[in-house]
């Protein structure tokens, strides 16, 4: 009972010591850091306090791993800390994830480091469609350098990790450099090759949708980008989303019901996301 107590009250005094969530607000900003910060500094003085990072290395669950750096990264999907890391055994990269999942209490995820890039892209994409970037608009994003946050195959840049970072931690402005910036003179994508990369994958089952549709099945009726094996394709400045079905052919029907009634909804079927 006495070591019980003594727990809680452990438990209780890291809680009390560590930053405060900002609190929710209707419509306007709360001012100070964003709330995905102040979640990953707590995060991070739970593993300090835990004596689990220490410098440069990571104990966690008997396994000890040497850290990039020992500085952390804000992960939106784990509402978290991350660190990147080597895998004790093989020396891979891996990124190690930790959140909150009771005050004090600490849950923890391990993936590969082209896993989590992948992702990584992915909360970044819809980070800035959420602050008010259009999807075309995206891709042509800059930082204030003049650096492209993604490359030509859609993926977030070195540069375009150091922005992302920043607007989460409250440092910069949530649109890259502030805008997207006007068109490049030569296109995103060589027409010719699009064409045939678009041929492709409506020969592998995809077929394409437009913004809209593509915003209903994925921020309103939450399918996830990898279940949708979502693909952009860039012909010339034309941006192309397109989708892949699984047999039961649910986004389809998703996207037919859309059209039918202009409303994003179920439609009273029992289809959801996994």
């Amino acid at each position: 009972m006495a070591s019980l107590e003594a727990a809680r009250g452990l438990t209780l005094a890291l809680s009390l010591a560590l930053p405060a969530l900002a609190a929710p607000s209707k419509g306007v900003p709360a001012p100070g850091r964003p709330a995905a910060a102040l979640r990953a500094e707590r995060v991070r003085a739970l593993l300090v306090a835990q004596r689990a990072l220490q410098g440069k290395a990571l104990i966690w669950e008997s396994a000890r791993y040497a850290l990039r750096s020992p500085a952390s990264m804000v992960c939106e999907s784990y509402s978290g800390a991350c660190f990147e890391a080597e895998d004790e055994g093989s020396g891979a990269p891996v990124v190690l994830a930790f959140y909150e999942i009771e005050p004090g209490q600490l849950g923890f995820s391990r993936v590969s480091a082209a896993e989590f890039r992948k992702g990584r892209t992915q909360d970044a994409i819809h980070y800035y469609l959420r602050h008010g970037t259009r999807l075309n608009d995206v891709f042509k994003l800059r930082d204030n350098g003049g650096r492209a946050l993604f490359d030509a195959k859609g993926r977030l840049t070195a540069e375009g990790e150091a922005a992302y970072e920043a607007a989460l931690e409250g440092k910069a402005a949530a649109g890259g450099g502030g805008a997207a910036v006007p068109a490049p003179k030569r296109p995103w994508g060589d027409p010719a090759k699009a064409r045939l990369k678009l041929q492709a994958l409506r020969q592998a089952g995809y077929f394409e949708v437009t913004q809209a549709e593509y915003a209903c099945l994925h921020d309103k009726l939450h399918f996830p980008d990898d279940q949708m094996s979502t693909t952009y394709i860039y012909e010339g400045y034309k941006l192309h989303i397109l989708i892949h079905d699984d047999a039961s052919a649910m986004l389809s029907s998703l996207v037919e019901i859309y059209h039918k009634s202009g409303r994003c909804s179920p439609g009273g079927t029992t289809i959801r996301p996994r």
